[in-house]
């Protein structure tokens, strides 16, 4: 782990929220990853046996994984405040994912639940798991599960809720407040914009894949932190959106309406660019860099981030802390 990452690390637990970029990448990425993050924030659930003697900090951290494709369970087995590493320590790990939250049942960003809830099942996990999806993906992961391993998703010894989600209808899980909204792709993909209850000022997005819209663009440009899924520079792909199209859509972003506690009038807005092609994540990265001079002189209130990006790895944004490692070892 590089020394960047670990201080970023350290400095979490003073933070309140904390948004840890696992992979950034598009789905066959050998470079980054799959695109998925991990939300941390407070929680209030009281830990009794052999969890009783971690400490007040770590009984409040609840954790989210939003969107597990199949690379991403190898970037959290190695995490030892996830998983215990048995030949180093039987002390109880700092956490387990108590929801995860999927964007849509392509590969690349839902079957890695799989393996996942193999982990757990090995390890005997009896904590209840929240799962949040669009429809139709439930039954994707289960089918997938039951060709994997049989019996299937029902050798848990553990309780599974299944929520759901559904554009523009507010959901409300574990402190965090959700707004889902379409974009235009292959499959149901519902983005959306969260906040939680410790912060219900600021707010997060996360776009998925596919073509933006501008109820998309609507609901995402309300968040502090936006994730925009970016596939190239400007070739248009369906299903998938441009470095060139986001651009023109966020040139239409004067004064961002406030709608409390989403928003406030003329905010900054960050926006990080996710999941491009393997061949254009230079290309969109150089891109992002003249986009920022751009609109240091015209004194825009929006800046472009580039989530592969090394000299850009930590972002803290409002009371936000956000990690990025851009060299995950898969």
């Amino acid at each position: 782990m590089s020394s960047r990452f670990q201080a970023a690390i350290t400095r979490e637990a003073r933070s309140p929220i904390s948004i840890e970029v696992l992979g950034s990448g598009e789905a066959f990425s050998g470079q980054d990853g799959n695109t998925s993050f991990l939300l941390l924030a407070p929680g209030n659930q009281r830990l009794g046996g052999a969890h009783k003697k971690l400490s007040a900090t770590r009984e409040r951290l609840r954790a989210t994984l939003v969107d597990c494709g199949y690379q991403t369970p190898a970037r959290l087995f190695s995490d030892p405040r996830i998983f215990r590493k048995i030949s180093r320590t039987k002390r109880a790990p700092a956490f387990s994912i108590d929801q995860i939250v999927l964007t849509h049942s392509h590969a690349d960003h839902a079957f890695g639940v799989v393996p996942l809830l193999m982990k757990y099942w090995q390890e005997k996990r009896t904590k209840p798991l929240i799962i949040i999806a669009p429809r139709g993906t439930r039954k994707v992961i289960e089918t997938f599960f039951k060709l994997s391993y049989p019996p299937g998703i029902s050798r848990m010894q553990f309780q599974i809720q299944w929520i759901e989600s559904q554009p523009y209808l507010p959901l409300k899980s574990l402190g965090w407040n959700f707004e889902f909204v379409k974009t235009d792709h292959k499959v149901l993909n519902l983005g959306f914009r969260a906040f939680h209850d410790t912060q219900p000022h600021f707010s997060l997005a996360v776009s998925g894949d596919g073509a933006l819209t501008a109820e998309a663009v609507d609901v995402f440009s309300k968040a502090d932190i936006w994730f925009q899924e970016v596939f190239t520079l400007a070739e248009i792909i369906p299903g998938h959106t441009t470095l060139r199209q986001l651009e023109q859509f966020t040139k239409k972003l004067k004064n961002l309406p406030a709608t409390a506690p989403l928003a406030t009038p003329t905010k900054p807005l960050s926006i990080v660019c996710t999941h491009p092609m393997d061949e254009c994540r230079e290309m969109i990265r150089r891109a992002v860099d003249r986009i920022n001079l751009n609109a240091t002189k015209q004194k825009r209130a929006i800046t472009f981030v580039s989530a592969t990006s090394e000299d850009k790895a930590i972002l803290t944004k409002k009371g936000f802390h956000y990690v990025c490692n851009p060299k995950i070892k898969l």
